[in-house]
């Protein structure tokens, strides 16, 4: 019996553990990469202001008493005045893998003057609004020449691009003239240009009143607007498709 407790001892110390264990991986290893975002904004300002009515070199010229209004003054002043124009251009291209919406909003403020007596304030600066695709230019009908028009119809300019869809090279283009009044001398919207130069020059009410035989509205006078303010921003974003 001794032996044989020995002898089982003994083979029980040399035993081994050992597990079933099935397994199976992949044939091919698998991976992924995030989708591509191709879109492309740009912003042309370089003509939204001129520095001079043309070639940046301009001599004033007068004939009885009329007198053009040319430019002096440093090579990074901004100006406008009656006869100037200029243009904003946002350009949008290029294609991605997801749903993607384009949008434009924008702040901005009007050279505005306030009259006594007049229910609508003179705003002598005309806004329009185009889109170019290739070479093909159309005209937005934003339902008049105002400021405001323009700002309201900015966002039925929004789209929306489906995942994998393009939008071709497109410019949308701001634009603004002042236009120059007649040669007579007492033209209504001459003096009210007139008083809108003269109060950028620092003159008071009174003494444009007297210049110009116009009644500005004392009331709104720190109200009167002298230049243009124009902050746009176009966004491409990434939305649901809910959104």
């Amino acid at each position: 019996a001794m032996l044989l407790m020995v002898a089982t001892v003994v083979g029980m110390g040399t035993m081994t553990y050992s597990r079933y264990v099935t397994s199976k991986g992949m044939d091919d290893p698998e991976s992924a990469t995030a989708a591509k975002w191709g879109y492309v904004l740009e912003f042309d300002t370089s003509n939204l202001f001129g520095q001079a009515y043309e070639n940046e070199v301009v001599v004033a010229t007068s004939n009885d008493a009329f007198l053009d209004v040319k430019y002096s003054g440093n090579d990074d002043a901004k100006i406008i005045a009656p006869g100037t124009s200029g243009s904003l251009v946002i350009k949008v291209s290029g294609v991605a893998e997801v749903l993607a919406k384009f949008s434009i909003a924008a702040q901005a403020t009007d050279v505005t003057l306030y009259l006594d007596g007049e229910a609508n304030p003179y705003r002598p600066i005309q806004w329009s609004l185009k889109t170019k695709v290739g070479s093909t230019v159309t005209p937005v009908d934003i339902g008049g020449t105002s400021l405001e028009k323009l700002l309201a119809a900015l966002p039925s300019q929004n789209l929306t691009v489906p995942a994998g869809s393009e939008i071709p090279e497109t410019e949308y283009i701001i634009s603004w003239s002042w236009a120059i009044g007649s040669e007579t001398l007492n033209d209504p919207n001459n003096l009210k240009d007139t008083a809108i130069g003269m109060l950028a020059k620092g003159y008071t009410i009174a003494e444009v009143e007297a210049a110009t035989g116009l009644n500005l509205d004392d009331a709104k006078s720190s109200q009167n607007l002298l230049g243009i303010s124009l902050n746009v921003t176009a966004t491409v974003m990434q939305v649901q498709a809910d959104e």
